[in-house]
């Protein structure tokens, strides 16, 4: 599947937020062809499903599915489990047909750190979660392709 075929949500943080209303700022302005970040990060961020979904990114999908379910009380439960494995398959299903909130970002303190991912709680049924309510920022200073 190209970059072009996934549902893909790209938007940059401004380091000088601009105000709209009295009191109020706007700090973020979505990303649009033909901007270059937003060609660069959609064709990353196709790459990087493709990983996932090949037989080692799985395992590693597979992985943290593990861990997260173990953290969930779900102890005792093996690598080939078939919880893992529908939490893992469901999960890439997701993020197949939709990205998290990619964030090119200006804020970071340090041109060293390349990205981060601000998890935040979630709740619910894994049918439930929804990908676009993820981020995933990409340090603004560090130049794509060269890090």
């Amino acid at each position: 599947m190209s970059a072009g075929s996934r549902n893909i949500a790209i938007v940059r943080r401004r380091t000088r937020p601009v105000t709209t209303t009295p009191g109020s700022s706007n700090d973020l302005e979505e990303l649009g062809m033909p901007d270059q970040r937003y060609i660069l990060i959609a064709a990353a961020w196709s790459k990087v499903v493709d990983i996932l979904c090949s037989p080692r990114g799985l395992s590693a999908v597979r992985a943290y599915s593990m861990l997260a379910l173990q953290r969930q009380g779900h102890v005792g439960l093996t690598m080939d489990h078939t919880i893992s494995r529908a939490v893992a398959q469901a999960f890439l299903a997701k993020v197949q047909n939709t990205s998290p909130l990619l964030v090119d970002d200006g804020t970071f303190e340090s041109r060293r750190q390349v990205s981060e991912h601000p998890r935040g709680s979630w709740s619910g049924s894994y049918a439930s979660f929804d990908v676009r309510q993820q981020a995933i920022k990409l340090n603004s200073h560090v130049r794509l392709g060269h890090f």
